[in-house]
């Protein structure tokens, strides 16, 4: 008892502290102290009377207030009438009564004195079964000194007495278990959707920080790997700072309750909505972890949308299915006609798993096999010759992604045309590229197939849509960006965004931040020059393009529409505003002595736009759209352009510590156009790069 009891618990005194009886606690006339709760003594059973003793009295001699204190002896002994006893265990705690002789440390040292106080019989204080902590108020409540070890463990702990009910105040009812609320075959398309969350977040994640362990495993798409797998590999092989912090959880935890969630939908638990919502809130703290700011806020929204069909469900529920079921359908952007949205007919306590009817078991299956089929119905972008429109919550965007099928691991290059241009124009490009890559084209907002945006076409907006297309196309990373002219702006904010998923980047004739400061073209008018003058005759495009001829008359088709005009001004208006903004992100610095891309693969392709220009300011002055003063101030900008454009050009390289500057003499600004060989070569020798690193 002194070894493994109370005495060795948490519960034991520390050294100068005292026991004694709390307020309404009484004694026995056995000497045994209670708890003000019983009504009958624990230990001899004897009754309590009104007065907090026995209903028999006093036995001769009882001390009523009798107080129980501890005392710890530090020399490991103590004194019973004058005799020295050890005590077994060092520091061990004892008992020590009022009314009887005892040891008590002098608090002027550690020497001890005997008190006699009675001519009381001795007591042996080293029995803990008599006067030891198994028969204080701290004892279990059914204690039994003579019990056997045979009987089963016995638990030692303190407890707070429950207050009696009143009698005269009855305790309510209780009442009917609620219902689930959410149809049985809802829930569950709930919960395979959240799984199917956390699959494609856990593996877009590891394909930014661990692709070598895709290709390690060939895992070649998120449903290849169980939650339970990314529980034990993740832990363990991600670099320290991968994790954003995330209060009150871990990675570890978060990946528990993943594979929690999982068991739920897979296994076909019964949840009610409180239960489905704190699913939710695990997964959304999931996904901020792996800093999936898309994949999160779909889960904060689908946690909103639960809560408000609880209140919404009871006033309207036709309004309340239609409301979350347009939910549902912008969250997981899958089909819900077929869904059964009958009330449910039983409360989840009322439904054990044993007594579930056959009806109910058969939605539940079906249930299942409706989200298999769904999810078997989308189009993997990452296969085969591919186009078409993505929602990305706001609106829809046109792309097409071409080349031989995509590997996990394996970088996806993804065109990014310059200002007010269509991605049509670039199919010569992707023409080469998609004999050995595989490459996506896409139509920003208000160009070609794609829907407009309600925001502004800012820099940063266009780079967070383009991020929330390869999202909702589950194209995961690695990527390797190709940007012409404004695009260089535009693939550097979408760096910002993603600066762990770019692996290469190539700049075609691009801008850069400072450009406007050194190399003002606005100045020029060429709106004013270019008056009833065709650009791409006036620079010779139509004659040296490299387009076939379908693909030169839906290049036209698409550039010449009222709609592409629309949208063309709308983003001139934004140019001049997003230099200094990206500027502000000081890409160029790096962080330290290492460039912002490390050693990742940067090639800059320079064109001869001074051609284009020249020959701009002939066909203008041909038509008479300028006067000497202009073309004089036109001259002047041209004499030195080419040393300027030069050297803006080689600070992108600033970028990666691995790098390459390509000039194309002639080729005039467009040189996707009219030179696309210079840029399938440029993106070649990025990819080959990036291979070769891969390897080491």
């Amino acid at each position: 008892m002194l070894r493994d009891g109370l005495s060795a618990s948490i519960w034991a005194p520390q050294q100068g502290d005292h026991y004694g009886p709390q307020s309404g606690d009484w004694h026995c006339v056995c000497g045994y102290s209670n708890f003000a709760r019983r009504t009958v003594c624990n230990k001899c059973t004897a009754p309590r009377d009104k007065d907090g003793l026995p209903s028999f009295g006093h036995a001769p001699g009882m001390i009523p207030q009798r107080q129980t204190s501890w005392h710890q002896n530090g020399a490991n002994q103590v004194y019973v009438n004058g005799h020295t006893a050890h005590v077994p265990v060092d520091y061990s705690w004892q008992p020590i009564h009022q009314g009887h002789p005892t040891a008590l440390k002098s608090s002027h040292g550690n020497q001890s004195r005997t008190v006699q106080t009675s001519d009381a019989p001795a007591i042996d204080l080293l029995d803990p079964l008599k006067y030891g902590l198994a028969t204080s108020r701290w004892a279990p409540k059914n204690y039994r000194p003579g019990r056997q070890q045979s009987d089963g463990p016995e638990i030692w702990t303190r407890t707070v007495a429950k207050p009696r009910p009143q009698t005269n105040h009855p305790s309510p009812p209780v009442s009917k278990p609620p219902d689930l609320g959410l149809p049985y075959e809802v829930q569950h398309y709930i919960l395979a959707m959240i799984q199917r969350i956390l699959e494609e977040g856990c593996y877009d994640f590891a394909s930014r920080w661990v692709p070598n362990k895709l290709f390690e495993y060939n895992w070649t798409c998120p449903e290849a790997v169980e939650l339970s797998t990314w529980k034990k590999m993740l832990p363990e092989i991600l670099p320290p700072n991968a994790i954003t912090h995330v209060p009150n959880t871990s990675l570890e935890k978060g990946l528990s309750n993943a594979v929690r969630i999982r068991n739920s939908a897979v296994h076909r638990h019964l949840s009610d909505n409180t239960e489905i919502k704190r699913m939710a809130l695990q997964a959304q703290n999931m996904m901020a972890m792996f800093s999936d700011v898309t994949r999160q806020n779909k889960l904060y929204y689908l946690q909103i949308e639960l809560g408000e069909w609880n209140s919404l469900n009871v006033v309207d529920p036709q309004a309340a299915r239609s409301k979350l079921q347009r939910a549902l359908q912008e969250i997981s952007e899958r089909p819900l006609d077929d869904m059964d949205w009958s009330p449910n007919a039983v409360s989840l306590e009322e439904v054990g798993p044993e007594t579930v009817s056959e009806a109910v078991q058969e939605r539940v299956q079906f249930s299942s096999i409706f989200c298999i089929m769904t999810a078997d119905a989308l189009d993997d972008w990452n296969i085969g010759q591919i186009s078409g429109s993505v929602n990305i919550g706001s609106h829809k965007l046109w792309l097409s992604v071409r080349g031989p099928d995509r590997k996990a691991g394996q970088p996806l290059v993804i065109i990014i045309p310059g200002l007010t241009s269509s991605t049509a124009g670039w199919a010569a490009v992707q023409r080469g590229l998609s004999s050995f890559t595989r490459v996506l084209q896409y139509e920003r907002s208000g160009y070609g197939k794609s829907e407009c945006s309600p925001e502004k076409p800012t820099a940063t907006t266009i780079a967070k849509e383009l991020d929330l297309l390869l999202r909702n196309a589950n194209l995961p990373p690695p990527y390797i960006t190709v940007a012409h002219s404004w695009g260089g702006i535009l693939s550097r904010e979408f760096l910002a965004l993603r600066p762990h998923d770019i692996v290469g980047m190539v700049f075609v004739d691009a801008n850069q931040e400072r450009t406007l400061e050194v190399l003002d073209w606005r100045p020029l008018a060429l709106s004013d020059l270019m008056t009833g003058v065709d650009y791409d005759d006036a620079t010779g495009i139509a004659q040296a393009h490299k387009l076939t001829g379908d693909e030169w008359r839906v290049y036209k088709d698409t550039e010449g529409t009222e709609q592409h005009r629309r949208q063309a001004e709308l983003e001139i208006s934004q140019y001049a505003a997003s230099f200094p903004v990206l500027g502000s992100k000081a890409q160029l610095q790096g962080h330290g002595e290492t460039p912002l891309l490390g050693d990742h693969p940067v090639c800059v392709i320079k064109g001869d736009n001074r051609v284009h220009l020249e020959r701009l300011l002939n066909a203008g002055l041909a038509r008479g759209n300028c006067d000497d003063v202009q073309e004089v101030s036109f001259r002047d900008l041209l004499r030195t352009w080419d040393g300027k454009d030069r050297a803006l050009q080689a600070e992108i390289l600033m970028l990666s510590g691995n790098s390459r500057f390509v000039e194309v003499p002639g080729s005039g600004h467009n040189v996707y156009l009219t030179e696309p060989e210079s840029v399938v070569e440029g993106v070649g020798w990025t990819l080959s790069e990036f291979y070769k690193q891969a390897e080491q």
